[in-house]
């Protein structure tokens, strides 16, 4: 009984961290949001969770890790990536499974180099398992009506719940009472974050239909998580929030989908900046 609860815990933990959140009642708040608005989408998002949580059992990873959540976040990702690019059947139960075992191996070989891996494990499975299901003509997927409305701030909300694939200011609604339960700094950082990225965005020509559905404030939102504890301590998120925006736009360019891989890379980049800019004494 002791194991089946840690082991659920970590799984909604892991679906808390896709946000930095290593918290259980966190990652309940992301499923929900999620299940509001696709049922198929959250229980692919559970199932990568589970399947990658699993994986790092079985792959031995450091088990402080396992239990905060580490390892499932990618995976969770993977999953409802999967059921975003293709319409559900066995073959897209297949490839969400294998995605989110590989998620777990690149996440440790990841782990070893300097940078933070971030969702970058995600990114690249899935731009994999994209082109994979491509390849042997696996179904789109429907898409469930977006809930939406107008103006930067619902186009903010739209971005939380666009970072879990759900165009939807309910789901981000939600999302953003997850991110308050888990921190209140951090869920300032969030809603902040997308709204900077869908000002950026619209400046540089991201245009009002991006704004609305959320694709300009998803990356955004998470970089300024990811630098909400560096300094300086508003500069450092509202910058790594504005360069996702040339990358989101090129990758649009390349057609090829950004995913969070704006996210990855503006992080990298803000970082190496800041410590250039604000040396540590």
């Amino acid at each position: 009984m002791a194991r089946s609860r840690g082991f659920a815990l970590a799984v909604l933990r892991g679906i808390g961290q896709i946000i930095f959140q290593a918290n259980a009642a966190t990652g309940a708040l992301f499923l929900l949001a999620v299940g509001i608005h696709s049922w198929t989408a959250a229980s692919a998002l559970l199932g990568g969770a589970v399947v990658g949580t699993l994986a790092a059992h079985l792959l031995r990873c450091p088990r402080d890790g396992i239990r905060d959540g580490l390892y499932g976040f990618n995976g969770a990702l993977v999953g409802v990536g999967g059921v975003f690019f293709f319409a559900p059947s066995l073959e897209t139960a297949a490839l969400i499974a294998v995605g989110a075992v590989a998620s777990v191996a690149v996440m440790r070989l990841m782990q070893r180099l300097p940078l933070p891996p971030y969702t970058a494990p995600f990114v690249l499975v899935t731009w994999g398992l994209w082109l994979a299901g491509r390849s042997v003509d696996l179904p789109p997927a429907v898409q469930p009506a977006a809930v939406t409305g107008s103006g930067h701030l619902a186009g903010a909300l739209a971005g939380l719940g666009q970072v879990m694939f759900q165009e939807s200011v309910i789901s981000g609604t939600l999302i953003l009472a997850g991110m308050v339960v888990g921190a209140r700094w951090a869920g300032l950082c969030t809603l902040g974050g997308s709204l900077v990225g869908g000002i950026a965005g619209l400046a540089l020509g991201g245009g009002p239909v991006a704004l609305t559905a959320g694709l300009l404030g998803y990356n955004a939102s998470l970089a300024a998580v990811a630098m909400a504890g560096k300094r300086p301590r508003v500069l450092a998120p509202a910058l790594a929030a504005m360069l996702t925006i040339p990358f989101l736009l090129g990758f649009w360019r390349l057609g090829l989908p950004a995913l969070t891989a704006p996210f990855v890379l503006a992080s990298w980049c803000s970082a190496g900046l800041l410590r250039g800019l604000f040396p540590r004494r």
